[in-house]
C-alpha cells in the first residue's frame, strides 16, 4: 500500500472520533506498518520521528511536484518555511512568471485582439479552467455544472442579492466572526441595501457590526463541529436568521 493510500485509509476513520485529545502515537504505528516503514519509525526519539517523516516525503508519489513550486523563506537563516496558508494564497508555481510573460507579449503586440486571439483568448479565459474545476468537485459533466466566475466575494454578494429577503420576524444573518474582510463587508453591505426593518428587529452585537449581522467564532476542527457551534450560537442569542455564511458557504 503506498503512503498515500495509507494516509486516506487512516484519515477517513477521523470522522468518527470522539470529542477530545488523540493519541496520535497508535495511529502513526500503523502507518508505518502500512507503509513497510516500521523500522524507522521504532527509532528512538525525536530523529526517528523525523526520519519517518523523510522516509514518507520520498516515498509518497506525488512528491516530486515539490519542485514545481516556489518555497518562501523564513527567520534569520532565511530557511524554507513550513507553508500552510493553500486555502488563502498558495504557493506561486515555478511556471507562473512564464505563463504571465506569454500573455504580457500578447499584449504589447496585439492589444485588444488579445481578447481573441492566442492559446488562451481573454474573452473566454474562464472555459480553460472548467473541465479541471470539474475534476476537483467531481461533476459528471463540467460544462453543464461548473462555472469559473468572479471572486469568492462578488459571487456572494450574487447569491445574497437573489436569496436573501429580509422580514421582521426573519432578518439576521450570521457570519463566523473570522470570516476574510471583503465577505463581511459583503454581509454588512447585503444588510444595509435591504428594505428598512422596523427597529424591533434591529439587534447587533457591536457598534462595528450592522444591524441584524451577527458573528460566532467557530471552535478548531471538522466542519460538522464549526456546524454544532453554529446551532449552539443561535440558541445562544435566539436568533432565527435568515442567511448563514460560513467559511465562504452559503
Amino acid at each position: 500500500m503506498s503512503s498515500t493510500d495509507a494516509l486516506r485509509a487512516i484519515f477517513n476513520e477521523f470522522s468518527t472520533l470522539p470529542d477530545e485529545p488523540l493519541d496520535v502515537s497508535p495511529w502513526l504505528e500503523r502507518l508505518a506498518a502500512s507503509t513497510g516503514l516500521a523500522d524507522v519509525y521504532g527509532e528512538a526519539g525525536a530523529d526517528g520521528a523525523r526520519a519517518f517523516a523523510r522516509a514518507l516525503d520520498a516515498a509518497e508519489p506525488l512528491g516530486a511536484t515539490r519542485r514545481e513550486f516556489h518555497i518562501p523563506t523564513a527567520g534569520a537563516q532565511a530557511t524554507e518555511a513550513v507553508y500552510l496558508t493553500g486555502h488563502s494564497l498558495g504557493l506561486q508555481p515555478t511556471s507562473t512568471a512564464a505563463a504571465v510573460k506569454v500573455e504580457l507579449d500578447k499584449w504589447a503586440a496585439r492589444g485588444v485582439a488579445g481578447h481573441f486571439e492566442g492559446a488562451l483568448p481573454w474573452a473566454s479565459c474562464e472555459e480553460a479552467v472548467v473541465e479541471l474545476l470539474g475534476e476537483l468537485v467531481g461533476a459528471k459533466n463540467a460544462k453543464l455544472e461548473v462555472a469559473a466566475m468572479n471572486s469568492l466575494t462578488v459571487n456572494l454578494h450574487f447569491l445574497m442579492a437573489a436569496f436573501y429577503r429580509p422580514t421582521a420576524t426573519r432578518a439576521a444573518i450570521l457570519i463566523e466572526a473570522g470570516a476574510f474582510p471583503s465577505d463581511r463587508y459583503a454581509v454588512a453591505s447585503q444588510v444595509r441595501a435591504a428594505a428598512p426593518l422596523p427597529l424591533s428587529a434591529q439587534r447587533t452585537r457591536s457598534h462595528r457590526q450592522s444591524p441584524c449581522y451577527f458573528s460566532f467564532t467557530p471552535p478548531p476542527g471538522p466542519f460538522t463541529d464549526a456546524a454544532l457551534h453554529l446551532a449552539h450560537s443561535r440558541v445562544r442569542v435566539n436568533l432565527n436568521p435568515c442567511g448563514v455564511c460560513v467559511s465562504g458557504v452559503w
